[in-house]
């Protein structure tokens, strides 16, 4: 949640320049590349897009494919795809300031099968199909390795032949293919915008991808995921293996939520990048960070507080809407001494705590005493004139309806839940009619196994900007979704069929999200 667009922002790649400036190119759906840049990994300004198609060379027409960036005898090396008529190829664009680019390779692209030196390679096995978004590494001895997406021929029910496929060069000119440095074809069929890191002495390796037909892939305490996988390796070269839990971030029911994620290490921090697509932004970096197992996960950065527009506001009351008559509920919320509390053993409760909020970060401590589930309802707002019924009845008037984008922490089930959800009188927020019955709307959710324990405290903060959630559960990212909603509306705390204590609530305004015309 960098930044929105009115539609234009695809895979993008993120970097660090030699003076400790933050770029970001992202691919356009014109064939052309965004470029953003931040001091300070929040803030964003918007440079001249860049166009990288060159008339009478081999990339003059065509989709720009994603690419990578790494900077080798003085000149930084754009490697830019695109489809041509021998397939996918790719070739450099060369820069002394990642402003101004001229293309190198001109006449063919130097990394495509017609090109690439298999005489010499180190494996008997031919790449079928793929070779696609690069990521690149530089050795001690100067020598370029490129990593692609790529597949090898052979396809059956107990592999794939999804690859990392390994190419090497001396010249960046001449690439001779190695051997596959993973061999993740048991559990994707494709292995797409492939990234690796460094990390206390292991390396790391990223992909995207999902589970088509029935391939579907269950991790992350999620059903059927998709999003950014992870390998370990004790070197860059592999092999690599999974984890027990190798999704690092993405989300269940195969939704493309913060797609096409990349790591990059930035003042020596990895981090993951990515792009929501409905609607079109620029996510948020990803702080990555090693499990004691480990693994990987994606922890909450301090440094989102960089966009306050206004002092943390501490909130000690919540009002119970048992005034306003289509809204009230049968719950009952007390505050003493800046403890909320709200209790309803048979129905779902929610109380105010902010008005007309925008962007803003909410965050409290909750401690369930019994019950179903607590968490916050978000953006709460009134439609008028919407019915939850699916049939209307002549001469009936058709009453306003409250709703909200709802995150839940479900103590009888174990998960946390996002979901938006519209709010029943006497029964608090659920599904309506209209949700389950007939078809009804379409549903725009998520949820994720975790433990919960009554008497336990659970630390909740959400980031809320524009129409898009990060969730983080004690300091762990769990959503990062969009959800498509109206970007203001109140924020009420809820329990369902239980008591719930929340302390030290707290709202932080943000600057708003920029949404830039391109």
């Amino acid at each position: 949640m960098i930044y929105s667009s009115n539609g234009n922002i695809w895979d993008n790649l993120v970097m660090e320049d030699d003076n400790g400036q933050f770029h970001n190119f992202y691919l356009m759906l014109n064939g052309c590349l965004g470029h953003i840049v931040s001091r300070d990994r929040v803030h964003w300004e918007t440079k001249p897009v860049l166009d990288f198609h060159a008339p009478g060379t081999w990339c003059e027409n065509g989709e720009n494919l994603t690419g990578s960036i790494f900077k080798w005898n003085g000149l930084w090396h754009y490697s830019i795809g695109t489809m041509g008529k021998a397939g996918i190829g790719y070739g450099f664009w060369v820069s002394e300031d990642l402003y101004h680019w001229e293309l190198r390779d001109r006449e063919y692209p130097v990394i495509d099968r017609a090109h690439v030196d298999v005489s010499r390679a180190a494996d008997g096995e031919m790449i079928e199909s793929g070779w696609m978004d690069p990521c690149f590494r530089i050795d001690e001895n100067g020598t370029v390795h490129g990593y692609f997406s790529a597949n090898l021929p052979v396809c059956t029910h107990r592999d794939t032949g999804c690859v990392i496929a390994h190419l090497t060069s001396t010249d960046t000119v001449h690439w001779v293919r190695q051997k596959p440095i993973a061999y993740p074809g048991k559990k994707v069929n494709r292995a797409s915008c492939p990234s690796m890191f460094p990390l206390d002495g292991r390396w790391y390796l990223t992909f995207i991808g999902h589970g088509s037909g029935g391939m579907r892939w269950h991790a992350g305490g999620r059903t059927d995921t998709a999003g950014t996988y992870y390998m370990v390796s004790d070197s860059p070269d592999g092999p690599y293996e999974f984890t027990e839990n190798p999704l690092l971030l993405g989300a269940g029911c195969d939704s493309q939520e913060s797609w096409a994620g990349r790591a990059a290490v930035l003042r020596g921090v990895p981090y993951i990048y990515s792009h929501f697509t409905k609607p079109m932004a620029v996510n948020s970096l990803k702080r990555i960070q090693k499990t004691g197992d480990g693994g990987l996960k994606c922890v909450y950065d301090p440094a989102i507080e960089k966009l306050a527009s206004g002092k943390p506001q501490k909130i000690g009351f919540a009002e119970h809407m048992d005034k306003t008559p289509n809204w009230s509920d049968l719950g009952e919320w007390s505050s003493e001494d800046g403890v909320i509390t709200g209790e309803a053993e048979t129905v779902g409760s929610a109380a105010v705590i902010a008005r007309d909020k925008r962007d803003f970060i909410l965050s409290f401590k909750a401690v369930p005493e019994y019950g179903a589930g607590f968490g916050a309802a978000l953006r709460a707002k009134e439609y008028p004139g919407r019915s939850s019924m699916v049939f209307e009845i002549p001469g009936m008037k058709i009453p306003d309806q409250r709703r909200a984008v709802v995150v839940k922490l479900d103590c009888e089930l174990q998960c946390a839940e996002i979901e938006t959800l519209e709010r029943s009188m006497r029964e608090g927020y659920g599904r309506s009619q209209r949700s389950i019955v007939a078809g009804g709307d379409e549903r725009v959710c998520d949820s994720c196994r975790m433990e919960l324990r009554y008497g336990k405290a659970v630390d909740v903060k959400i980031i809320a900007r524009g129409c898009f959630y990060d969730v983080y559960i004690n300091n762990d990212l769990v959503f990062s979704k969009s959800m498509r909603d109206d970007p203001v509306g109140d924020a009420e705390l809820l329990v369902e069929r239980g008591k719930v204590r929340f302390h030290d609530v707290c709202i932080t305004d943000l600057e708003p999200l920029t949404i830039e015309e391109m």
